[in-house]
C-alpha cells in the first residue's frame, strides 16, 4: 500500500492518492471481512479447535488492526469531496501507524498475529506442542 497509494509533493509532505488508497482499502476491507469470519467460524466449531491454542484471539487482534484503518477510510470518505483527488496522510493516523513502520505497524498488529494463527493451526494438525518461539510472542523484529 505504501508503494502505490503514498506520494510525496514538493515540500515533503505525504498525501494518499485517493484514486489508489479506495482499491486498496476495499481489498484490505475485504481481508478484515476474511478474518471476522474465521473467528466466528472457529468459535462455532470449538470442538474442532480445541488443539489449536489462541486462534481466535490472534485472529480478533488481526481484525481490529485492519478494522481501524478501515473505519477511518470510511470516515474519510464521508467526509471527502469527490472532486479531491487526495488525502493528507497526517489526517489518517491509524493508516499512517499501519504502513510507515512495519516493525511498529504491520508486523506486530496483523502479520504476527496471523503467523500465530497458521502456526497454532499447523501444530493443532499434525499433533505437536506449541513451539517456545511462538510462546515469547514471535517476536521478529
Amino acid at each position: 500500500m505504501r508503494a502505490k497509494a503514498i506520494c510525496t509533493d514538493q515540500s515533503e509532505k505525504k498525501f494518499v492518492r485517493r484514486d489508489r488508497y479506495d482499491v486498496l482499502l476495499e481489498r484490505l476491507n475485504d481481508a478484515q471481512l476474511r478474518l471476522e469470519f474465521y473467528k466466528r467460524y472457529v468459535k462455532w466449531n470449538a470442538d474442532l479447535f480445541e488443539e489449536a491454542v489462541g486462534v481466535a484471539e490472534h485472529l480478533e487482534k488481526a481484525k481490529e488492526s485492519l478494522n481501524c484503518v478501515v473505519a477511518e477510510w470510511e470516515k474519510a470518505t464521508e467526509e471527502c469531496s469527490s472532486a479531491e483527488s487526495t488525502y493528507a496522510l497526517k489526517e489518517l493516523p491509524k493508516l499512517k501507524e499501519l504502513i510507515v513502520s512495519a516493525k511498529e505497524g504491520f508486523v506486530p498488529c496483523v502479520a504476527v498475529p496471523v503467523e500465530m494463527v497458521l502456526q497454532s493451526l499447523a501444530d493443532a494438525i499434525i499433533g505437536r506442542k506449541r513451539s517456545p518461539y511462538l510462546a515469547l510472542g514471535a517476536d521478529r523484529r
